[in-house]
């Protein structure tokens, strides 16, 4: 039997092709390719990733500039200091979070945790 081909077993159920994932030949990898109809590439459902988006109110260290921020992943603690980063480039720089919101207009692409404004200043 060695070199013997074995055909699979074709299914009704398993998908073919799509957006969904299916146990590849290998038996320890999915992926939407593997998707042939038979019975081992079995849907496992979405391959793309989610991630959670957070919105937050942000205070300025120092002055009285406010920004609505979303970040995608990032889950932050209120009231505590980090250095921003933001996706235009402008406004980059310590902020307290002050509020969870449910929307934002400026994304931030990275944080930096840090214990209070003038630590936050002075590294940056």
């Amino acid at each position: 039997m060695i070199g013997k081909k074995i055909k699979a077993t074709p299914s009704y159920s398993s998908p073919k092709g799509g957006s969904r994932g299916c146990l590849c030949k290998d038996g320890r990898t999915y992926s939407s390719k593997c998707c042939d109809g038979s019975l081992q590439a079995q849907g496992v459902g979405s391959v793309t990733k989610s991630t959670t988006t957070y919105y937050y109110k942000l205070q300025k260290c120092g002055h009285s500039s406010q920004k609505e921020i979303y970040i995608e992943g990032v889950e932050l603690t209120v009231n505590n200091i980090y250095y921003f980063d933001f996706a235009n480039g402008n406004h980059n720089g310590c902020y307290t979070v002050t509020h969870t919101r449910t929307s934002g207009d400026q994304k931030v692409n990275s944080v930096v945790a840090y214990n209070d404004c003038d630590d936050c200043i002075a590294a940056n």
